[in-house]
């Protein structure tokens, strides 16, 4: 879930966040043969569950490599094959689990609203002050997105790649007990000026003023494709 948030496609996040974790549980097995110090296995064990859960293991393989039941409570031994200068203990491995398993579900919010949330200061949102403006449950004032060509675009591709005006200007009043529609081709920029007014996308340039007295925006603005 936390690394997930981390993309905007839930294709690409799936991919490699499977991927990702069993590369880095590969990692912690690699590690966990190279005798790693305490300090290292404690840091790698508290930052990356799919390492904590390799080191798990090489602490309960070698106390079955001296056939002796896993203590929790104490640091195992380095047996022949096995090598290992740490002396985390078992418990502090679980306990840190017990903690990813609380902390990266709580942190993904965080991550969420900081990549994908809302940008509630680029609109201004108000309650209706006086008659006149309460009418006006939406409006925009040169509302204009322009979407940058991204590094990849920039990079790897063979022609240049300019940008695209998505959103050129628009000036829109929707007033409340009205219905709006917008209608338009694929690709006029009906979605993203949407996504503008809702505050899913930062508009390049132009202003929002959205009124929140007695009325939703979901009632005011109805999304046509043609």
């Amino acid at each position: 879930m936390f690394s997930a948030m981390f993309f905007k496609r839930a294709q690409l996040s799936g991919i490699f966040s499977v991927i990702g974790f069993l590369l880095i549980g590969l990692g912690g097995q690699i590690v966990n043969n190279k005798s790693p110090t305490t300090p290292t296995v404690a840091v790698l064990s508290l930052l990356f569950p799919s390492m904590n859960y390799m080191f798990m293991l090489g602490y309960m393989c070698r106390y079955e490599g001296q056939d002796l039941p896993t203590n929790m409570l104490w640091a195992a031994n380095s047996t022949q094959g096995e090598p290992s200068t740490s002396r985390v203990a078992g418990l502090l491995l679980w306990l840190f689990l017990a903690l990813q398993i609380v902390a990266y579900p709580a942190l993904s919010p965080y991550i969420e609203r900081w990549m994908h949330g809302t940008k509630y200061k680029d609109r201004n949102v108000r309650l209706g002050v006086d008659s006149q403006s309460s009418l006006v449950g939406v409006e925009t004032v040169g509302l204009t997105k322009i979407y940058q060509p991204t590094f990849r675009q920039k990079w790897f591709t063979w022609s240049t790649v300019e940008s695209t005006v998505a959103v050129n200007d628009l000036n829109l009043v929707a007033r409340k007990g009205q219905i709006l529609c917008l209608l338009g081709a694929n690709g006029s920029g009906k979605t993203t000026t949407l996504d503008m007014i809702g505050g899913l996308q930062k508009p390049t340039q132009g202003s929002i003023r959205v009124d929140m007295a007695q009325s939703h925006i979901g009632k005011l603005l109805f999304l046509l494709s043609m």
